[in-house]
């Protein structure tokens, strides 16, 4: 279930990046036109915000309120390692934490030269435990993540942020 759960989180974070890679723009795609707020986006996104600082860290409460931690940890312009811990229900720690190591490059271009469209967004803020943040979903409002940090859900049908540490 936790290396599920990890894969899960690592393969958003990939699909993010690819949108963000060669000059796409995370808001907007590849050149799309706004998106259904009509507010301009324009700015580029930086995928890898969440990790550029050393001691961050968020937690999210879980289907089975089973808890997971995960830390930002040896910080360099190359890349990071992330320190995740999964808590059971009872609040134990459930084995030891994993280490994932993060490298801050982006994918290629595709090499056929077409663009990579990325799906339409919606923008909200939305509430969780951990507080109110600005957020953007590409499906249509099932899964919520911050703006700022575009690795982070905030809300989900399955998890919820409720600790998050700047």
């Amino acid at each position: 279930m936790k290396n599920s759960i990890m894969l899960a989180l690592l393969c958003a974070i990939a699909i993010f990046a690819v949108a963000c890679g060669s000059g796409n723009n995370a808001a907007k795609g590849n050149g799309a036109v706004g998106n259904e707020t009509g507010k301009d986006t324009s700015e580029t996104a930086d995928a890898w915000a969440t990790y550029r600082k050393d001691g961050r860290s968020w937690t999210y409460k879980m289907t089975g309120d089973m808890k997971m931690t995960t830390t930002v940890k040896n910080v360099t312009d190359k890349g990071c390692d992330t320190v995740t811990q999964m808590y059971g229900a009872d609040g134990k720690e459930m084995g030891a934490a994993t280490t994932t190591p993060i490298k801050f490059e982006t994918a290629a271009a595709p090499a056929d030269g077409k663009a990579v469209e990325t799906p339409k967004s919606k923008e909200e803020k939305v509430k969780s435990a951990a507080g109110e943040f600005d957020c953007i979903s590409y499906d249509d409002g099932k899964t919520w993540m911050m703006k700022k940090y575009p690795a982070i859900i905030v809300k989900s049908d399955s998890m919820e942020l409720v600790e998050f540490k700047e």
